[in-house]
């Protein structure tokens, strides 16, 4: 009983695993831009809420200028605590990556060779 893979069979085999790996780093891709657009989208968002939400609290309070300042500061700090959230994110993301590489390309190496 011969266990060894044909050469063809070995070809198609290299080939679906380069289309997996190909579609891995995509989505990797993706799922990375998605992460810095909400950067985008939500520092200005708590900027927004903070300075209305803040004047809206000051009216009641009688300083509504004194309240959109705060409530502006208050959206700021809050817009780059999530900056800081998704750039510690990225970073374990690229960390694990770069483990995974190093991880297969040890396996690769001591890997027992077809015969």
């Amino acid at each position: 009983m011969n266990n060894a893979l044909e050469p063809d069979e070995l070809s198609r085999l290299s080939e679906v695993r380069d289309k997996r790996a190909k579609r891995a780093g995509r989505r990797k891709k993706l799922a990375r831009d998605l992460d810095l657009s909400t950067i985008g989208m939500v520092f200005p968002i708590a900027l927004l809420l903070g300075y209305f939400g803040g004047g809206l609290v000051g009216g009641w309070l009688g300083a509504e200028q004194l309240g959109s300042w705060i409530g502006l500061l208050l959206g700021l700090l809050s817009g780059f605590y999530n900056l800081f959230k998704v750039a510690l994110l990225l970073q374990r993301r690229e960390q694990a990556a770069m483990t995974d590489l190093a991880t297969s390309a040890g396996d690769e190496d001591d890997s027992p060779s077809t015969r």
